[in-house]
């Protein structure tokens, strides 16, 4: 399963992701990882 999307960041600006997988369908992994990102991005 891939996916990707824009994610609104708290200060207006935009962030573009893609996430790729090859091992897993799961949605639950990939919000998973999109919301790690987002973590380590507004520290």
């Amino acid at each position: 399963m891939n996916d990707a999307g824009i994610i609104l960041m708290p200060n207006g600006s935009h962030a573009i992701i893609a996430i790729f997988t090859t091992h897993s369908s799961s949605e639950a992994v990939i919000a998973n990882i999109a919301r790690q990102l987002l973590d380590t991005i507004i520290k």
